[in-house]
């Protein structure tokens, strides 16, 4: 985990990295029939009832991209 400074948080933690250098090595390291992926966003003081239209935007932009291209589910966990 990495380490934080007084007064800050760790927006994301990515976990161990493994640099691949191409497609190939991708499919010789992950069997895609195997992998299933969920986007979750966790904005607890993002308001459902307060969000901004651009914000709101945003966030379905990103889901139809996930969701159309990749046939990633995306959530988005935030405040009533």
């Amino acid at each position: 985990m990495p380490a934080r400074l007084k007064g800050t948080s760790v927006a994301a933690d990515p976990g161990p990295q493994l640099l691949l250098e191409d497609d190939a090595e991708v499919e010789q390291v992950v069997d895609p029939q195997q992998v299933k992926l969920k986007v979750y966003v966790v904005q607890p003081g993002l308001s459902k009832a307060q969000t901004p239209h651009g914000q709101l935007m945003l966030l379905a932009v990103t889901e139809r991209l996930l969701s159309d291209t990749y046939a990633i589910p995306f959530s988005v966990i935030c405040s009533p």
